[in-house]
C-alpha cells in the first residue's frame, strides 16, 4: 500500500525511558518493564493522562494532546512511531495511508472468505509440521517454530470469526508477517495468487473493522478484504490480551 510519510524531529533533551517507566508503573499501567521494548515504553506517552512533568501548568504537565495525536492517526489507520535518544531529541515518523493507491497483494482463502495481503509485508510461507507447534497451557498463546525462529501463532479465521476454515496448523498455511521490526505466524486455508490491487475504501460501516484497511474488486466481481498488517497485529495482540485477562 501507498502511505504518506510524516517526520516531525527535534533536537531537545529527547524522553527518559527510565522517567517514562517509573511513571507508567506508579500508575500502573504496566506491572513489569521486564519485556518492554524501546518502542512500546515510547508508546506509553499516547496513553489519555500520561505526563511525566513534575509540575502541572496551563500548557504542560496534564497529559493532553498526545493522545490525541493516536486517536487521529488511528482513524485514518495509520501509525505512528518514536525513536529517541537522551539529550539529543526525539523523532515521531507518522504513515497515513494514501487514500486512493495501487498495491502488490496477495489473495490468501480463509474459509470461504478472500483477503488481500500485501506482499511487502510477507517474508515467507511454510506449511509447519506438528512438532513445530507449541500452545501454552496457561496462556492458551500457540507459537510456532519455522526454520529455528519461534513466534507467536494467530489464526485469522478465529479472530474474524469465519466458518468453515482449516482448524489444524499442519493443514494450513502459516505465512510469516513483519510489521515495525516484529514478525509473527498468521494461519490461512490456502494462499490463492498474488497480483496488483486498487485499493477502495469500505465507507464508515466496514471502515472500522479492526485489521482493514480497505477493499478491492476481484476478476470475479466480488469484493476482496485489504488487510493492513499493522493495525491486524495490533488488533490481535489487543483481543488476546482481553481473552488473558479473563482467563
Amino acid at each position: 500500500m501507498l502511505y504518506i510519510w510524516i517526520e516531525i524531529q527535534d533536537d531537545g533533551k529527547g524522553l527518559d525511558k527510565n522517567k517514562i517507566i517509573k511513571k507508567a508503573l506508579e500508575k500502573k499501567l504496566i506491572s513489569s518493564s521486564k519485556t518492554l521494548q524501546d518502542q512500546d515504553i515510547f508508546d506509553l506517552i499516547f496513553l489519555p493522562g500520561f505526563s511525566t512533568a513534575e509540575k502541572v501548568t496551563d500548557i504542560s504537565g496534564r497529559g493532553v494532546g498526545m493522545d490525541v495525536v493516536r486517536k487521529n492517526i488511528d482513524e485514518l489507520h495509520g501509525m505512528v512511531d518514536t525513536e529517541s535518544k537522551l539529550n539529543e531529541g526525539t523523532l515521531f515518523r507518522i504513515r497515513i495511508p494514501n487514500t486512493m493507491a495501487i498495491i502488490e497483494g496477495m489473495v490468501v482463502i480463509v474459509g470461504g472468505e478472500r483477503y488481500v495481503i500485501p506482499t511487502q509485508s510477507v517474508i515467507k510461507a511454510s506449511s509447519p509440521k506438528s512438532d513445530h507447534v507449541i500452545k501454552s497451557t496457561k496462556t492458551l498463546k500457540e507459537m510456532i517454530d519455522l526454520d529455528g525462529e519461534l513466534l507467536q501463532l494467530f489464526r485469522l479465521a478465529a479472530f474474524y470469526n469465519v466458518k468453515g476454515a482449516i482448524t489444524r496448523p499442519t493443514d494450513s498455511i502459516i505465512l510469516v508477517l513483519e510489521e515495525n521490526h516484529k514478525r509473527f505466524g498468521l494461519m490461512v486455508d490456502q494462499i490463492l495468487k498474488q497480483q496488483q490491487f486498487v485499493v477502495k475504501g469500505l465507507g464508515k460501516t466496514l471502515g472500522a473493522v479492526p485489521g482493514v484497511s480497505g477493499g478491492t474488486i476481484m476478476s470475479d466481481g466480488s469484493v476482496g478484504i485489504i488487510l493492513d498488517v499493522g493495525l491486524l497485529i495490533q488488533s490481535l495482540l489487543y483481543s488476546q490480551k482481553g481473552r488473558e485477562e479473563v482467563l
